[in-house]
This record gives C-alpha cells, sequence and structure tokens, in this order.
C-alpha cells in the first residue's frame, strides 16, 4: 500500500523534498553537542559531581563527562575481552571438528559482527560451511548435543542448512551450504564493512549503544519483528555518509545523536542509502538498502518499525535534556544513563 505523500509535508524543517528524494538538515546543535560537558555547570557550592555508571565503575567528574567520551567508556565496557573472544574461537573450532567428521575439507567460516570485530556479549557468532552434502545434516545435527551445544532451532531445504545453537551461554548460527561458494558474498560483505569501519572508528562504539538501547525493549528480536543487528549497523553507516563533512565517522556522540534525530523524526516510509548516505520515499516504512545488492531490503522483516521509531525519539529528547543550558534536575546523572538501564552492565565491571 503506497505510503500517503502528506506524511512528507509535516517533516517539520528537518526535511524538505525535491523531486523524488529528500533534503535533511542535521540536528546541529539542537541536541547535547558531543563535546559539552554533560554537567554543564554542574559545580555547586565549589564541589564537583561524581557520578558512577558501569562504563564509568570508578567514578567520573560530571563535569568532565562529554557524549562522545561516554559512548566510547560504554563501547570499551562492551568489548569482547580475550577471554570472551577465545572463548567463541573455541566453539567455532568445536564445530569445526564435528564438521570435519561429515564434510571432509570443509571449513567453518565466520561473518558478521564478530568477524568484524565489533560483537558484543548478546551478539551471535554467525558461521557458514559451504560445499556440503545435505544428506548428513540430520547425522551433523545428532552430534551436536553429544558435544555440549543445544538447538535451539534447525531447518533444511534443498540447498542450505540452518541451525541455532548455544554453549556456555553463547548463541551460534550455522548455515550449512551445498554450494561451494556460498562464503564468497558474506566475504564481500565482510571486507567491504571492516574498510567501513577502520575510516569511520565512530561505528563500534556507536553500534553497541544502540544494540543495548534495543535489547532493553526486545526490539532487537528479529523472531518478534525486531531490528536485525545488520540493518541497524548499515543506518549507522548512513549517517555517517549523511552527515556534513564526515563529522559523525569519529565523533560517536555526534554519531548517535544525529541517528536518534534522523530515524525518530524522519516519517515511515523512508529507503536509505548507506555507501551514499541519501535517502528518498518509499512504500516499505523503512528500506535499509544493503551494501552490495541495493535492490535487497535488509529490514524487510522488521514490523515492529513504528515502536521502533517512537523509542529512537525518546532517546533523542532524553538526551536533548542535556543541553549545557538544561542540565539542572539530573544532577547525579549521564547523559546516557537517561536512555540505558544499568540491570547486567554492572556485571560487566565486576
Amino acid at each position: 500500500m503506497p505510503v500517503d505523500s502528506s506524511f512528507y509535508d509535516s517533516l517539520l524543517s528537518e526535511v524538505e523534498e525535491e523531486g523524488s528524494s529528500m533534503v535533511y538538515t542535521s540536528a546541529n546543535s539542537t541536541s547535547m553537542p558531543s563535546g559539552v560537558p554533560a554537567g554543564g555547570e554542574a559545580k555547586r557550592g565549589g564541589e564537583e559531581t561524581i557520578v558512577t555508571t558501569p562504563w564509568y565503575s570508578d567514578g567520573a567528574v560530571k563535569e568532565h563527562v562529554t557524549l562522545s567520551d561516554e559512548v566510547k567508556a560504554f563501547g570499551r565496557l562492551q568489548n569482547l575481552t580475550l577471554v570472551e573472544r577465545s572463548g567463541r574461537t573455541a566453539l567455532k573450532d568445536n564445530i569445526q571438528q564435528i564438521v570435519s567428521n561429515f564434510w571432509e575439507g570443509s571449513s567453518v567460516l565466520s561473518y558478521g559482527s564478530f568477524a568484524n570485530s565489533i560483537s558484543i556479549p548478546q551478539s551471535t557468532v554467525d558461521l557458514v560451511v559451504e560445499d556440503c552434502d545435505l544428506q548428513h545434516f540430520p547425522a551433523f545435527l545428532e552430534q551436536l548435543p553429544v558435544a555440549g551445544f543445544k538447538i535451539t532451532t534447525s531447518c533444511a531445504t534443498e540447498n542450505e542448512a540452518f541451525a541455532t545453537v548455544t554453549k556456555e551461554g553463547v548463541t551460534l548460527s550455522l548455515c550449512v551450504a551445498k554450494d561451494k561458494n556460498a562464503s564468497v558474498h558474506l566475504h564481500k560483505h565482510t571486507e567491504k564493512l571492516k574498510r567501513i569501519i577502520r575510516k569511520a572508528p565512530a561505528i563500534p562504539p556507536a553500534y553497541a549503544v544502540l544494540r543495548a538501547v534495543l535489547q532493553q525493549t526486545r526490539h532487537n528480536d528479529t523472531a518478534t519483528g525486531g531490528l536485525p543487528s545488520y540493518a541497524l549497523l548499515l543506518m549507522i553507516t548512513f549517517i555517517t555518509n549523511m552527515v556534513p563533512e564526515g563529522a559523525a565517522k569519529t565523533d560517536p556522540g555526534l554519531l548517535i545523536v544525529e541517528f536518534f534525530h534522523f530515524f525518530g523524526s524522519t516519517p515511515p516510509g523512508v529507503k536509505v542509502c548507506p555507501k551514499t548516505g541519501e535517502f528518498e520515499k518509499c512504500k516499505e516504512n523503512l528500506y535499509v538498502s544493503d551494501l552490495i545488492d541495493s535492490s535487497h531490503n535488509t529490514a524487510s522483516g522488521c514490523t515492529r518499525y513504528m515502536q521502533i521509531r517512537a523509542q529512537f525519539a525518546q532517546c533523542g529528547m532524553a538526551l536533548e535534556k542535556w543541553s549545557s543550558n538544561r542540565w539542572r534536575g539530573y544532577r547525579g546523572r549521564t547523559p546516557l544513563s537517561s536512555i540505558l538501564a544499568y540491570g547486567t552492565l554492572w556485571e560487566r565491571c565486576g
């Protein structure tokens, strides 16, 4: 069903139409500038306010905290430790041993966030095995529990088979493909994303924050129409290319402010191109073009975008309250504290 064009007549002052495309004016200083201290003039009676959060577990002087520094600190908290990364590699090796029993010469290859080194503790480890005779897949599944893996889902088609397993608190998603070149397409995506992240170091910490925001409301659960993590990563990439002069590529605070401002204020029915930072109207609520195949909407399964968009808008308004002249009433808090629940995050800094 076509989107009513009247939606786009009410895009506030941020978006104006030019033919089939739209021009966006950034949030600029409407939200808390990423380099402005979170506390503004929070010093009272000559005393400094010390804030403590999971990402500032030793405490930080509120007057010295900036949004960008806080996003970076959160990113460091969520980075996989050496032990966690080694553990996931060991699980991949476990899968490889079982695979070798059924498909001699086939290798288990990783892709996605783990391969791109932007995994957070809750991230799924994506694996693929190619050039496999799928008649052995049922027997392969039987061996997984023997090795300590718990199978949560599995299915098979004529050319591919899939299984989602867990072990030691880690979820692994495995694709077993008949095609001997199944990993070529995935490898192209991985290498392209690695190049993008090298040029835009603000992406990983911003991604960690936005993943956490979605997880709080289970809007990251694709099984119930949530936003796929790959689509989220491409939406972040889109913002880095949309903001003028590439400013958001190195400033994670500015990146999440602009992210919430764009996706929280732009009406449904928008198609974004991560490669160019351009966007236009479309029939779907949200269309996030793939990096390689622009005809593929990586957010096609996201049926809860209206709720997600509302969440982004609320987060944007929460951060706006941290503008340097509106800090009062938030003594002892930080910008990210207004959009993130601490929950189990304390366990990361214990």
